[in-house]
């Protein structure tokens, strides 16, 4: 059992801007229709493309500039645009037609509108990342082949432009590390659980849980474990085509510490009381297209690959 008490030395208030913002909104602040139609024309471009470029459907050679292989593979990233766009609309609608069923009986809690999973605990979607990953992989290279195809195959090219796909080429190289890397934590580690003792965690409380499918002791010497409180922000910036506004989130409180691997199991599970700050204004809230949430970062240098897992927390005011 790990115990951390509130030690100014390890805690910073510091408000800081994040540069990757893991959220867990659950709102895009569009309608859940807009991406179903968004979607069809590239499933039905694509799907075009892709049979054409295979000859199953005739056209008249002379209307595309790039061999037919080139045209198959954009078709086959405008296909898994569209499916990934349309999915995403379906799913959503599906949501909010769970939520209006749900507001129709006992009015909800703020923690059971926002943790919908149950007071149980939550598991990891490492699975989920590595599909994600490999979907957004298919569209980059398929917008990127015919580009490549002119660069390089076509006969009709320059050094300029050999040079600009090839940058290109060289974040696509990086594209498909992260894949390969994300995946191969996954077939190692699995999806790891967070179980909460109780449900939900209150500020200036005690957050109480077990992590479970942590890495083993004989695999890492030591677990650095971070508690952060986030929030996301509306700004405007001001630029040559006049004011722009984007989401920005930052930092409030960070808390880190880190324990040795003897103080893991055998099992890979660990169990830990950290205390909270009070400040009752740094309370969850995940229903908005802005949110504000607390989240438990824990990660392990590990030869080959390292762990890592994030989980988002039902923390709350006591004055609700």
């Amino acid at each position: 059992m790990a115990k951390f008490t509130i030690n100014e030395e390890s805690v910073s208030r510091a408000r800081t801007q994040l540069k990757h913002n893991y959220s867990p909104s659950r709102k895009s602040g569009l309608p859940a229709w807009v991406p179903v139609i968004f979607g069809l024309p590239f499933l039905i471009a694509g799907t075009y493309f892709f049979l054409a470029g295979l000859g199953i459907i005739e056209v008249d050679p002379d209307l595309f500039l790039a061999p037919p292989w080139v045209i198959s593979i954009i078709g086959f990233a405008f296909m898994v645009a569209g499916v990934g766009l349309m999915a995403s609309g379906i799913n959503q609608l599906k949501k909010q037609k769970t939520e209006k069923r749900e507001r129709r009986g006992e009015p909800q809690t703020p923690w059971e509108r926002d943790f919908p999973e149950g007071s149980s605990g939550l598991r990891e979607k490492r699975g989920q990342e590595v599909f994600q990953n490999l979907f957004f992989s298919l569209i980059f290279f398929g917008i990127l082949a015919p580009f490549n195809w002119w660069a390089f195959f076509s006969g009709d090219s320059n050094i300029l432009l050999v040079i600009f796909i090839g940058l290109f080429d060289l974040i696509a190289a990086a594209v498909v590390y992260q894949f390969f890397y994300r995946m191969k934590q996954y077939f190692k580690f699995g999806n790891s659980y967070l179980e909460f003792k109780r449900f939900p965690f209150f500020l200036g409380d005690i957050v109480s849980v077990n992590i479970k499918g942590l890495p083993r002791n004989l695999q890492t010497k030591e677990l650095e474990l971070f508690l952060y409180f986030i929030e996301e922000v509306e700004e405007t910036f001001e630029n040559e085509e006049g004011e722009t506004t984007k989401k920005v989130a930052y930092q409030l409180y960070e808390d880190k510490r880190s324990l040795p691997a003897s103080d893991l199991n055998e099992n890979g599970k660990l169990s830990i009381d950290w205390e909270l700050p009070k400040e009752n204004s740094w309370e969850t809230d995940l229903s908005e297209v802005l949110v504000r949430y607390w989240e438990l970062y824990v990660k392990a240098e590990i030869p080959g690959v390292n762990y890592e897992a994030r989980f988002h927390l039902p923390v709350y005011s006591k004055n609700l």
